[in-house]
């Protein structure tokens, strides 16, 4: 069994600022809240970003896994304290 989930590095937020908009997102405005739904390998790398609710922007979601995939968890542990694999679901709003 799961003890702990995998928590996001306290930097994070700072990763989706008007910096790592798409340029064409950006010149056109356009905005939306992207939740995407991760897999976190045993060593804090997102295995895998699945879209579960999109912005109705493809760019921005898109952007959101890109980013998403580069950031460093703290993985899920056991009830041993062991480094285990887990999910996490993170919203971002655009």
């Amino acid at each position: 069994a799961v003890a702990s989930q995998p928590r996001l590095p306290a930097d994070a937020a700072s990763r989706f600022g008007r910096d790592s908009y798409p340029a064409s997102a950006l010149r056109e405005g356009l905005e939306g809240r992207t939740v995407v739904n991760l897999r976190i390998s045993r060593t804090g790398r997102v295995r895998r970003c699945r879209i579960e609710s999109s912005s109705g922007h493809r760019s921005l979601d898109r952007q959101t896994c890109r980013i998403a995939k580069r950031i460093r968890f703290e993985p899920a542990r056991d009830a041993d304290g062991d480094r285990v694999r887990g999910t996490y679901r993170l919203p971002v709003r655009w």
